[in-house]
């Protein structure tokens, strides 16, 4: 998804406020992310999206004498570099994966990783990521930068490991200058 949320396909029956209300949505975001009319009728098959929606995960499963020894994932140690000189991480994971981290407004934020700009969206609110970059990168790996002041690389830019992609600002649904990365 372009945002953090939940993607829903309208089944019959749904309005904004029941699928608002399952997956923990504010109503006025949906609508006006989906461009929406609030007495809209949903088309069923339709596919809406819940900014900062959330799904409730699945109760674990516990096994005893596990055979598990290592983890088998891949090894990012060394891939990504901090995306700003300095400052201090003020929220820690939150969202999907991400932290603040707080610097002056106007401070350069640079790209933790060489990839290709999937999206550098500026102006409104953008489910409250306010002025944001999206990086692909080739490890098959994402990085967002969030709340910039500005962005100064475009969609399809391929970017290189610290160079400057904008700056860090308070855009969107923020209480002070930081870089949600």
């Amino acid at each position: 998804l372009p945002v953090s949320g939940i993607q829903h396909t309208v089944k019959e029956g749904d309005t904004i406020e029941s699928i608002a209300k399952k997956w923990k949505g504010d109503i006025d975001e949906i609508i006006q992310f989906n461009d929406l009319s609030s007495n809209q009728k949903l088309a069923v098959g339709a596919i809406i999206i819940i900014p900062d929606g959330e799904a409730a995960l699945p109760a674990p499963v516990y096994s005893s004498g596990s055979s598990y020894r290592r983890g088998g994932g891949p090894a990012y140690a060394g891939y990504y570099i901090r995306p700003v000189a300095g400052g201090r991480k003020t929220q820690g994971l939150h969202g999907y994966n991400g932290v603040d981290l707080a610097v002056p407004c106007g401070s350069p934020i640079m790209a933790s990783a060489s990839g290709d700009v999937l999206i550098s969206r500026i102006g409104g609110w953008n489910s409250g990521y306010g002025n944001f970059i999206t990086i692909s990168h080739p490890n098959g790996t994402q990085t967002l930068y969030a709340h910039n002041v500005s962005n100064i690389v475009g969609t399809g830019w391929h970017v290189v490991q610290g160079q400057v992609i904008g700056y860090v600002g308070s855009t969107g649904k923020s209480t002070g200058p930081h870089v949600h990365f």
